[in-house]
């Protein structure tokens, strides 16, 4: 008798940075009888009570329809509650991944601007999204790192400007998946984040607070969010891909 496919459970963390409100925000819908999970983390841009307000809101939509749908129209319904088609630049905005987990299938993550997503096998840790950020974009054109580096907070793709075509799509079989605010990514180099996760194992609560607590101890002036994401087995490839669903 084989055994049941490998699910998934989540733990969530965030802490505020030194700005006077919470605008970074994460949640996760579980479909029990399936076992579909889909987790998010939103990190809105200012710092105002209308950012702060709908970060959760938009965190909550896209759960609620990733994990029925796929992480695309997760990402898009998210991306609903914040278009405003009269306005080039609207406000408030927000940048979000989205992950969502099938049995048997591959973590699915869509994103947009410079949420962080990383796949962990228990030995390596691999970064699995590419940040939509005007220093990134520097970088691929060959442009020195001093130079990219003072570009890394300009995000050049967000919520509120979001189309089907300008969301990322990554997918892992890793059986540990991060989600990180930059507050969290950009503060801890990769070897601290391989050291919490070797520390803290199986549990997901704990591995996302001490993610956060240590963003903070080390003084980030951002937000700090973390999702993580543990399957509870190996994930076995069926031949079918829902990347995108």
């Amino acid at each position: 008798m084989s055994a049941p496919p490998a699910k998934a459970t989540a733990g969530l963390a965030s802490r505020r940075g030194r700005r006077p409100l919470l605008c970074d925000a994460a949640s996760q819908f579980l479909f029990r009888n399936s076992g579909v999970l889909a987790v998010s983390v939103v990190d809105g841009i200012g710092n105002n009570d209308e950012v702060a307000a709908i970060a959760p809101l938009c965190a909550e939509a896209s759960v609620r329809l990733g994990a029925r749908k796929g992480v695309l129209p997760g990402v898009m319904t998210a991306a609903g509650l914040l278009e405003d088609s009269g306005d080039e630049m609207p406000t408030p905005d927000a940048v979000m991944a989205l992950a969502v987990c099938r049995p048997a299938q591959p973590t699915a993550i869509g994103y947009l601007g410079d949420v962080a997503a990383y796949g962990w096998n228990g030995q390596e840790l691999t970064l699995l999204t590419t940040a939509h950020t005007k220093g990134e974009r520097l970088r691929a054109a060959g442009a020195e790192e001093d130079v990219a580096a003072k570009r890394d907070n300009i995000v050049i793709t967000s919520l509120a400007r979001a189309t089907p075509t300008t969301v990322a799509l990554a997918e892992t079989l890793d059986e540990v998946v991060l989600l990180l605010s930059d507050g969290v990514h950009r503060t801890l180099s990769s070897k601290q984040i391989v050291m919490i996760l070797r520390e803290h194992g199986r549990d997901a609560a704990a591995c996302a607070a001490a993610l956060v607590d240590a963003a903070s101890e080390a003084s980030t002036r951002d937000d700090a969010t973390a999702a993580v994401i543990i399957h509870d087995g190996p994930i076995r490839r069926d031949g079918i891909t829902q990347l995108g669903r």
